[in-house]
């Protein structure tokens, strides 16, 4: 992938972070029942006005869930260039899980209530899906980025 620029790897990455933290948020949710929203409430939420109530709504607040992933993905690739890449999948959980916090902390700024008001099996399980998406992210940008400068 060595005609991929900075940004596109970013993207990419952060895409399949995405998707590894989407797959968590479905089991979570589903199975494990241990959280009360999905990541793609997140996106109808702020897209729509109210949470996903049919299918097209899911995969609007789906993709634009996966975008802003993929942009966050991104600021993560741009964030190491002065940095090394040693222990990147290390700095991507921190980046992940900063920006879980983050995300609640704007919630709360913009008056988000169904986001702010929480119990513990949500926030872990979001929390979860932060360190995952930075781990995710980490790695497969570490895998596609080239050696020479951008």
């Amino acid at each position: 992938m060595g005609n991929l620029d900075r940004t596109f790897r970013g993207f990419i990455a952060g895409f399949f972070g995405a998707l590894a933290m989407d797959a968590w948020s479905l089991l979570s949710f589903y199975l494990v029942n241990l959280t009360e929203q999905r990541y793609f409430d997140w996106g109808a939420m702020i897209v729509l006005g109210d949470l996903p109530q049919n299918l097209l709504e899911i995969i609007i607040g789906l993709t634009f869930q996966l975008v802003f992933s993929g942009a966050m993905g991104v600021v993560f690739a741009f964030i190491l260039v002065p940095m090394t890449s040693y222990g990147i999948v290390w700095k991507g959980a921190l980046f992940g899980f900063l920006l879980t916090f983050l995300l609640y902390a704007m919630a709360a700024w913009v008056g988000l209530d169904q986001f702010t008001s929480n119990n513990a099996g949500t926030v872990i399980s979001e929390s979860i899906g932060g360190l995952l998406w930075g781990v995710v992210t980490a790695a497969v940008l570490n895998k596609i980025t080239v050696t020479e400068q951008d």
